[in-house]
């Protein structure tokens, strides 16, 4: 009976590591290539630099879609640290964070403590959120764009090497083709 238990457990840890993959590999495929839909406002005071950071070559899209630990979702100082090093690789990445929350005082709170002057875009109304319907999972709400605003790259960079380097990498080699 005990050989059939760990049997057992075994093939589940098996298919659920499988289903698993299977899931992440359906949701990158579905979303590179895509366009990703912005609205021309967001009806805040920073319209105007929203505007000019759309305009850049590449986005780096964070979306904070949270009802429970915003600062869990946010880390902020580790966002500092990715931007700093970044703009030594390809300055000509805008970092998007959007935001849609409960409680927007949160994000002002976390913003102060962790010294982040990047600036982050309060979705009052999920406007970006509506019109993309992303996947609810937050290690898939971060989202390299090209120009065109097609998704090239999709993961959270946060917490993970791997995917860093890989932002990285991609971004290296396009500031190498764009320069004449």
């Amino acid at each position: 009976m005990k050989q059939f238990t760990i049997l057992i457990s075994i093939l589940f840890i098996f298919f659920s590591c499988a289903s698993r993959q299977e899931r992440t590999e359906d949701i990158v495929n579905k979303w590179l290539d895509q366009e990703i839909k912005f609205s021309d406002s967001l009806n805040t005071q920073q319209d105007s630099l929203w505007q000019l950071m759309l305009d850049k070559d590449f986005k780096l899209l964070t979306i904070i879609d949270t009802n429970s630990c915003t600062g869990c979702h946010l880390k902020l100082h580790e966002w500092n640290k990715l931007i700093k090093e970044m703009d030594t690789i390809n300055p000509n990445v805008a970092f998007l964070f959007v935001v849609h929350v409960k409680d927007y005082t949160i994000v002002d709170v976390l913003k102060k403590r962790n010294k982040f002057t990047y600036p982050i875009f309060y979705d009052y109304k999920n406007k970006i959120g509506k019109l993309n319907d992303f996947p609810k999972a937050p290690r898939f709400q971060t989202f390299l764009l090209n120009k065109n605003n097609k998704v090239i790259l999709l993961g959270n960079p946060i917490g993970s090497h791997r995917m860093w380097e890989l932002y990285k990498k991609v971004l290296s080699e396009e500031s190498l083709i764009a320069q004449p």
